[in-house]
């Protein structure tokens, strides 16, 4: 199937018509993320072609964006041309500046003129902002936009103002990257918070499994299934003369088609074991009854994989978990518990919990006899406690995955959350036409 991608100006608005316009809109003051404008043609071939010609305006920042195309030149087969002067006959990336809301086109405009991203100070200060607008220009489609979203997410529109609701539209697109045969991804980069569009504080979208609410609307990098879908979009061609031995979701590097990108927590040649690498401590152990108790302190990285008999799950018991980042907690900096029987997935990523302890466990089972627990500490001060148990399967209808206190826990997240919400106003989002919109806004009100 020709795969087709649609724009967004990270306002992202939707439009309708013969050329539908979208407008995906991030402005939030809060965080100061800005907004996506989408447009979508039917017609043009949405992909960008290698060498991409990029231009920066905005000279201040060369050394931070040079950064991120860097990045993308490691990670993809992608090939970037810097030019020393602005050009508007041709399809040319142009980092520009924004005084206010971050903007840039979801997937390419057009082949005859240049396709601005818009930053503001604040985005152009951090490496994952740029990347996260450099991707969504490049195509990378959010997981907001996808068919199937009402499946893992529940948008309130009630929470929303009437002129912003078209703008949580997900019905197909023949343009937008189709991206429904891949797991639902909650730690996308591109994935917007809960307060998107928000009026008077109160969420827009709510993830309906609330264990993973805690993951949505990360800028800190992109990921591994992020890379994925980029790299299976503009490099699938690059290793059809090779077989595919990557296992457990990896894929092929498209710098070297023998090797394989592995998800994380797992490694080797072809991504068949436990991560493996100077930066990870791993541990593969089976448990025959318990494992004792696991005390991780200070900057250190460890990978565990526990198994048991095939007639037995695997339950994590934590006790401590204190991680001092704000949310949303994410695999660069956390604990990661891949519960779920396909591994290849992200898993639930936990941070701050103080009300944790010995008393008030979290209890986490896996759904067949084996878990992984990846810890990503990164302060002397995080420090993480749990243990490991098999228990019998004896009832698989009444056993629950979590049994944990995230009733409690999102009942104080959201007293938080609209606290701040309450200490913060956002001005107004200008969609700048006349046509009939529809939008998805940021905003803390």
């Amino acid at each position: 199937m020709f795969l087709k991608a649609f724009f967004i100006i990270i306002v992202l608005t939707i439009c309708t018509g013969v050329v539908p316009k979208y407008k995906v809109s991030y402005n939030n003051n809060f965080r100061n993320r800005g907004n996506i404008k989408q447009e979508v043609s039917q017609t043009n071939n949405l992909k960008w072609s290698s060498p991409i010609e990029y231009h920066i305006s905005v000279p201040s920042y060369t050394d931070a964006i040079d950064k991120v195309i860097k990045f993308l030149r490691q990670k993809t087969c992608l090939m970037f041309s810097k030019l020393s002067k602005p050009v508007d006959d041709r399809a040319v990336l142009d980092f520009d500046t924004s005084h206010n809301n971050n903007k840039a086109f979801l997937g390419k405009v057009n082949d005859s003129h240049r396709q601005k991203i818009s930053l503001n100070e604040s985005c152009y200060s951090r490496f994952g902002c740029i990347l996260k607008y450099t991707l969504i220009t490049l195509g990378l489609t959010p997981p907001i936009l996808r068919e199937d979203r009402n499946q893992y997410v529940k948008i309130n529109l009630n929470n929303t103002s009437d002129k912003y609701k078209p703008y949580f539209d997900n019905t197909p697109k023949e343009s937008y990257i189709n991206i429904s045969s891949f797991p639902y991804d909650y730690s996308s980069i591109t994935h917007p918070d809960q307060y998107y569009y928000t009026k008077k504080g109160n969420p827009t979208i709510e993830v309906i499994d609330a264990n993973y609410s805690y993951m949505i609307g990360q800028e800190d990098a992109p990921s591994f299934q992020d890379m994925k879908i980029l790299n299976w979009y503009y490099c699938k061609h690059e290793c059809l003369r090779y077989t595919n031995t990557c296992r457990n979701g990896g894929y092929q590097n498209p710098y070297d088609c023998t090797k394989c990108v592995c998800p994380t927590g797992f490694g080797g040649k072809n991504c068949e074991g436990i991560r493996r690498t100077y930066q990870y401590i791993e541990l593969e152990r089976f448990v025959y009854g318990k494992y004792g108790a696991q005390i991780l302190s200070g900057n250190e990285q460890w990978a565990y994989r526990f198994k048991t008999y095939n007639d037995s799950k695997i339950k994590i018991v934590i006790t401590k978990l204190e991680i001092n980042k704000n949310l949303p907690c994410t695999e660069y900096r956390g604990l990661q518990v891949k519960y779920e029987i396909d591994k290849t997935k992200t898993g639930i990523i936990l941070c701050n919990r103080k009300n944790v302890s010995s008393s008030n466990p979290l209890n986490i089972t896996s759904e067949d006899n084996s878990i992984i627990v990846l810890t990503n500490l990164r302060d002397r001060f995080d420090e993480v406690t749990f243990s490991a148990e098999k228990v019998l399967i004896t009832n698989e209808k009444t056993t629950k995955a979590i049994s944990t206190t995230f009733e409690t826990l999102n009942k104080e997240h959201a007293s938080h959350t609209t606290t701040k919400g309450k200490r913060k106003r956002f001005e107004n989002v200008t969609t700048g036409t006349g046509e009939k919109t529809t939008s998805l806004d940021k905003k803390r009100t």
